[in-house]
């Protein structure tokens, strides 16, 4: 039987939607009563017949006041942002969403209070941006005011598994699995099995998964395989690991979370002259320029000038963002600054930092490099007291842990 990822209008009448993931972002119902007299003025034929932005862009220009128009919109930037690899349709939903952010940034100005349409992107927002206070507050208000919100549930379970906080990310699993379709609840429990001592059991739910997913479906099967490649892979057991990476890359080959994650791959197994064919595509985005030019200085190529523009791309993301993620920053520290005592150093400070927000395996990882680094294997106990109180299963860990 396949699986079904689309869930269901409950015996109340309440609007679910369908839920497809992370990916697709799902908009709640609305009280709102649009001017359709006003729309079908305004909107000619012609811009009728444009592209589905396009005519979203055309509405908003016309009611930019409009929460729902506003919420569309933004997430077809999101869309886009996520379809193309492209960041900057992330300033753009930014933008349309600016008169219920948190701070609007003018002075005088008090921010709005987000209505419902606007609560679930602007989350999605903060969560791309790692600020995960923000997102979960929006979610749980959200589900406050729409308990049977699948999508709110969905997302808010995705950033508790990221913090580590798996007693609550249980909570929100279970809420799926009153609320959506069996197949979505397996999968949030699929991935929680996965950090708590049971990734043979999540990888063997989420292999079942995969096998129920139509072959249109290639968001949800892009996710479910990035899943099991990672699953295989903390299980030590390369050859499956890699054979879903591949799997990733051809569903989706400028996906950035996939040729991240099998690029991390191919650089802890010493496979540098694979990368770098693989990422060359894609160094438009920081954190693959980073792996590109970490694997082109372990095979002993020439990258000062890839490196130069990695340092100026850090810069511009600092001074844009006001801030970089801990992790990428602490990594390229210890592959180009580890000569320096106080680079080492920092990079020890950014881990520990990064640790204090999420708490993902890739997470342990850097802590534990930079402790070693910096000789101080007490900094890496609390990894090994987190592995050890949740159970989790990874090679990767254990072999340097060992090295401490």
């Amino acid at each position: 039987m396949k699986v079904s990822f689309y869930s269901h209008v409950n015996k109340r009448g309440r609007c679910l939607g369908v839920a497809i993931l992370l990916a697709v972002l799902i908009l709640p119902c609305s009280g709102y009563t649009e001017d359709k007299a006003k729309t079908e003025e305004t909107v000619s034929l012609k811009e009728r017949k444009k592209s589905p932005l396009m005519r979203l862009k055309k509405r908003y220009e016309i009611s930019s006041e409009n929460p729902m128009i506003a919420a569309r919109l933004a997430t077809a930037y999101v869309q886009m942002a996520r379809k193309q690899s492209d960041p900057s349709y992330y300033h753009l939903a930014r933008a349309v969403i600016k008169p219920w952010a948190r701070q609007a940034g003018i002075p005088g100005l008090v921010a709005k209070e987000p209505p419902v349409e606007i609560r679930l992107i602007r989350a999605t927002l903060s969560q791309h941006d790692h600020h995960y206070a923000d997102a979960s507050d929006d979610l749980l208000k959200l589900i406050k005011q729409q308990p049977y919100n699948t999508q709110a549930w969905l997302t808010l379970s995705t950033i508790l598994l990221v913090q580590g906080d798996y007693k609550k990310a249980q909570v929100s699993c279970s809420a799926l699995a009153r609320v959506a379709s069996k197949g979505l609840a397996s999968l949030c429990y699929s991935q929680l099995y996965s950090f708590t001592g049971d990734a043979k059991k999540a990888y063997r739910m989420q292999k079942k998964l995969l096998m129920g997913l139509h072959n249109n479906q290639a968001e949800i099967r892009l996710w479910v395989t990035g899943l099991m490649a990672e699953t295989a892979m903390r299980l030590g057991n390369d050859k499956e690991a890699e054979k879903h990476f591949r799997l990733g890359v051809k569903i989706k080959p400028n996906d950035i979370y996939i040729l991240r994650t099998y690029s991390d791959f191919l650089l802890n197994k010493g496979r540098y002259k694979e990368v770098i064919p693989l990422l060359t595509p894609f160094l438009h985005n920081d954190q693959l320029l980073l792996r590109f030019v970490i694997a082109g200085k372990r095979n002993k190529d020439e990258i000062e000038s890839w490196l130069n523009k990695l340092e100026q791309r850090f810069a511009d993301t600092l001074l844009k963002n006001n801030h970089i993620h801990g992790r990428d920053e602490a990594l390229f520290l210890l592959e180009f600054k580890n000569d320096k005592k106080e680079s080492k150093k920092r990079a020890l400070q950014l881990a520990e930092k990064n640790w204090k927000v999420q708490k993902e395996p890739d997470d342990a990882l850097i802590l534990l490099r930079a402790a070693i680094v910096n000789q101080q294997p007490k900094k890496a106990q609390i990894v090994f007291d987190w592995v050890k109180n949740n159970k989790l299963q990874d090679q990767r860990i254990r072999e340097l842990g060992s090295l401490l």
